[in-house]
């Protein structure tokens, strides 16, 4: 099955920005094995390289396709060369909507997501990520490989220092939360809005009663499993006068 074009697109501009190929020979290439017309695929390869150097940039890409730009720098660079791209972003936005006074509220949207992402500390990304391979290794598991590993767990998480503090949770207490609710809203009682794409497992959050920071146990029964919006409402939404 073909690449979508924009991948294509990023690929060759990766080896016109490395100098493995260059970019007339890039835009060609673009042009005659992917039907871009020959503008369009200079204008793909010169803003990769002014995002890849925190330049500001007058031809744009759609948000879907800067999204994808975005996504794949910092999975291919890191979270340094993220940001960079994001502030070239940022310049891109000021020109544009000083010139066309218009406000671009997708790709505002686009470059705000990424800039919080980049300002994550990489040695945090990399904990979250190892968390989220543990959590599945976990579920994996039979109930009793995690009923045993539980026993003799500490009910008080280890501390890890990256930037600032972050707690180093339990993945069999995720999973087994996330069994115990069989992809129901223990707060709300619903459906879990929509299935995880990459393994078609009911989407819930796992939240911590009385939070870690206030002393909370990283246990099976101080957790439950709930929607995006009964997380979030518990965290942000105003108290309740009941």
């Amino acid at each position: 099955m073909p690449k979508p074009p924009i991948e294509v697109a990023y690929e060759v501009a990766k080896l016109v920005f490395q100098g493995v190929v260059t970019q007339g020979a890039g835009a060609r290439q673009l042009n005659t094995e992917n039907n871009f017309n020959i503008n369009s695929a200079r204008d793909l390869i010169m803003v990769f390289r002014h995002l890849m150097q925190g330049e500001s940039f007058q031809r744009g890409l759609s948000a879907p396709d800067m999204d994808y730009f975005l996504t794949s720098i910092g999975e291919d660079y890191g979270p340094v060369c993220l940001r960079t791209a994001v502030q070239a972003l940022w310049l891109h936005l000021r020109y544009y909507e000083g010139i066309r006074k218009v406000t671009m509220h997708k790709l505002r949207r686009v470059a705000g997501a990424h800039q919080a992402q980049a300002a994550l500390p990489e040695s945090l990304l990399e904990l979250e990520t190892n968390f989220k391979l543990a959590v599945q290794r976990s579920i994996g598991d039979s109930t009793s490989e995690r009923q045993d590993r539980l026993k003799g767990a500490s009910k008080i998480p280890n501390r890890t220092a990256v930037v600032l503090f972050a707690f180093v949770r339990n993945p069999d207490v995720v999973a087994e939360v996330l069994l115990r609710a069989m992809g129901i809203c223990e707060r709300c009682k619903a459906t879990a809005p929509f299935l995880r794409r990459k393994d078609n497992t009911p989407y819930l959050e796992v939240h911590h009663i009385v939070q870690l920071a206030n002393g909370g146990e990283d246990t099976i029964e101080n957790a439950e499993a709930l929607c995006p919006n009964c997380h979030r409402e518990l965290h942000y939404g105003a108290p309740s006068l009941a």
